[in-house]
């Protein structure tokens, strides 16, 4: 008798991209982002300020109630707009959280008020940064959605992707932006090629109300992650004074500069 094991390499119609697009867009039908504001223009003169919502934060609300997430890591919180969207969709589990990281302090006047809302700011791919967020998801380093609207270059966003993928296990990625320019089109082929085309999609193809093409909004799903064990883990974190201090001693340890 062969011990031989098949594991069927079919995608469940649950990680399917367009089946997960599908069900977000319908569920987006029940909330109302109208109230949240873009905030800063990052295009133009980036001195205009957008009174209204983004295309796409009523899909964001959507996917999260649609597929009842309720761990979410967000890369890139401007203004906290798609934060608080995403926040509309979350359930009332007890254990409902939203990490946001962004290099700038323009969301903390919107979401200090926010109780299932955890702001870090720093450099998402420093490994301060990193060990902050993980200790934010200390019981269980995995969540449900992770959303990236960074930086927009090749290099950091790989290294985002990279660096969140592994340390929490999303089940679900969207990514802003993937058509926006040279770099971001780069990045969404590297990490879409040799994956079943069935798990990624550019959402703004299917449904342009959420995104222009032009911009592109792409969903990947990791149907490996359902399987991730829980890690309970607390990370270090040295803080700014402590490393200055330590690049002081070593400084003044050096011979010729003391």
């Amino acid at each position: 008798m062969s011990s031989h094991v098949h594991i069927s390499t079919e995608i469940d119609a649950t990680y399917r991209a367009d089946h997960v697009a599908a069900k977000a867009l319908q569920y987006s039908k029940s909330f109302d982002v109208s109230a949240i504001s873009y905030g800063r223009a990052h295009w133009g003169t980036k001195k205009t300020t957008k009174e209204t919502p983004a295309p796409y934060y009523g899909f964001l609300a959507g996917l999260v109630a649609s597929h009842r997430i309720h761990r979410i890591c967000e890369i890139g919180t401007h203004e906290g707009g798609a934060t608080r969207a995403m926040a509309k969709g979350l359930t009332g589990s007890p254990d409902a959280r939203i990490v946001t990281v962004d290099i700038t302090r323009d969301s903390d006047q919107h979401l200090r008020k926010q109780a299932n809302i955890t702001k870090v700011t720093g450099d998402a791919v420093s490994a301060n940064t990193v060990a902050r967020v993980l200790n934010s998801f200390s019981e269980n380093h995995k969540i449900g959605l992770l959303f990236i609207d960074a930086s927009h270059k090749y290099l950091t966003e790989l290294l985002v992707f990279s660096i969140y993928i592994q340390a929490l296990s999303p089940e679900i990625v969207v990514i802003d932006d993937i058509n926006l320019n040279a770099d971001m089109q780069n990045f969404w082929k590297k990490i879409t090629s040799g994956r079943d085309p069935s798990t990624w999609i550019d959402v703004s193809t299917m449904y342009p109300e959420v995104r222009s093409e032009r911009v592109g909004f792409g969903l990947l799903t990791l149907p490996e992650n359902r399987y991730v064990a829980p890690m309970v883990l607390t990370v270090p974190v040295v803080s700014n004074l402590k490393k200055r201090v330590r690049r002081t001693m070593q400084w003044m340890s050096v011979p010729g500069f003391r």
